[in-house]
């Protein structure tokens, strides 16, 4: 199953990078703790319900941040992260995580990505730094400008589309 897959690949994970690991979100509720075998396992601790500053400040401590996503989404995570300067090792199911990192995504059950991607973080400033510069010129894609942009064409192709 993929909790077990996970669990194991979390292990590797502990194994190979020993240091505390915090679990931060601001999206759910204490009440609604999504545990998944792999954040028994993975985290040290949880600090669940931030407010979005105190999540962006929590973000800025990280050295890189780890998401593993197994649902296709948005991500606003990983466009924070870009915004920031900070790496992120993540799914290639999230669509900013394909954008504004796309050698650092992978499958999120894919152990021996995860820890090469991991390594070349941690061992190949050259590369993290050209893959940071690509990440932050990609946030230009989510500013507010835009996304309205965007979301107006959409708008009005939708409303041409029902005309007809």
């Amino acid at each position: 199953s993929k909790s077990y897959t996970s669990s194991l690949i979390f292990e590797k994970l502990r194994k190979k990078y020993p240091k505390i690991m915090t679990r931060l979100y601001s999206y759910y509720t204490t009440g609604k703790d999504r545990a998944t075998p792999w954040n028994k396992v993975m985290f040290d601790k949880t600090m669940p319900l931030f407010n979005y500053p105190d999540f962006i400040r929590s973000l800025q401590t990280n050295r890189f941040v780890f998401e593993p996503c197994s649902y296709h989404t948005y991500g606003r995570t990983s466009v924070d992260c870009a915004a920031l300067g900070i790496p992120m090792v993540g799914s290639n199911r999230v669509m900013s995580m394909r954008y504004c990192f796309p050698n650092m995504s992978c499958e999120t059950y894919d152990a021996k990505a995860i820890l090469s991607i991991m390594d070349k973080i941690l061992s190949d400033k050259e590369w993290l730094d050209e893959q940071m510069k690509y990440a932050y010129k990609q946030c230009e894609y989510f500013n507010y400008e835009n996304a309205e942009k965007r979301y107006n064409l959409m708008v009005e192709e939708t409303r041409i589309t029902c005309k007809k």
